[in-house]
């Protein structure tokens, strides 16, 4: 799917533990990205995963400070849809990503998550996560009994308040954003993601073909849980190695040199802004 300056392919598996698939993924070009992972022990996970990216989707790119006393009331919408269908708990996590010129502002809740795929010097890839989970041992909590360090102990739809975290981040040409469910990540690691994207995207691989594969390593990995994806490419990204033989087609020698010699300016530009 391409709108814009976005490309983006999103991709949701049910778990092989089976059931229903309570995760949700949406996708409102050019603007809003969002995966929401509903709770499995929980009444209606799917209802409260759902829930939580149609309120989401509404709330416009502004600044950090307004959104997230936009974001506020997010908590409590998802407990009154829960409520229209049980009288038992639900609740879901939460990764949004808005994108705009230069800029975006993500937000979210639990432990789905945000990264970023950058390109540095002489082609090489970063990958960062922009979100830190929210779990009992990084938010320095004791877990419930029976509970793990590593649970998630924020989420929507349980009356927390101020569970949702909010971040302005700058946005650059060829930025690649990958928002997921812990389906994925509890069973593939940071480093496996960036390679497996890196190299596909060096073959020219889709983006529809890149999420395909990070599902069946997950799958591969034992993953038992919904695997949820949403990958989204800032940039019209073309391979550096054919730069020249694109600039160059059909062009008289002189022509070929200054289109050659225009092209390692370009290059370098790039590599800057990289």
């Amino acid at each position: 799917m391409t709108s814009c300056e976005f490309r983006f392919h999103s991709q949701t598996q049910t778990g092989l533990r089976g059931g229903v698939n309570q995760d949700a993924v949406l996708a409102h070009p050019p603007s809003f990205f969002g995966v929401a992972d509903g709770v499995g022990g929980g009444a209606y996970g799917e209802v409260a995963s759902q829930t939580a990216l149609d309120c989401t989707v509404r709330i416009a790119l502004t600044d950090a400070a307004a959104m997230t006393t936009e974001l506020q009331t997010l908590d409590s919408s998802v407990a009154a849809a829960i409520a229209e269908q049980s009288s038992k708990p639900g609740a879901t996590m939460l990764a949004a990503l808005w994108l705009g010129s230069g800029r975006g502002v993500i937000a979210h809740c639990g432990d789905c998550r945000i990264y970023r795929m950058r390109s540095g010097l002489k082609g090489k890839y970063y990958l960062a996560a922009l979100t830190m989970d929210h779990t009992y041992s990084n938010l320095s909590l004791t877990p419930p009994a029976q509970g793990h360090p590593d649970d998630p102990a924020l989420m929507l739809g349980l009356g927390a308040d101020n569970c949702v975290s909010v971040q302005e981040i700058r946005v650059q040409k060829n930025d690649l954003f990958l928002l997921c469910s812990d389906g994925l990540h509890r069973f593939v690691s940071d480093q496996s993601i960036l390679k497996i994207i890196s190299d596909m995207l060096d073959n020219e691989r889709s983006m529809k073909a890149i999420c395909q594969r990070l599902t069946e390593r997950a799958i591969h990995a034992g993953s038992y849980d919904d695997i949820s994806i949403l990958l989204i490419d800032s940039g019209n990204r073309q391979p550096r190695k054919n730069i020249f033989v694109t600039l160059a087609e059909g062009l008289s020698p002189l022509s070929r040199l200054f289109a050659v010699c225009g092209g390692l300016m370009q290059l370098g530009a790039d590599l800057a802004g990289g």
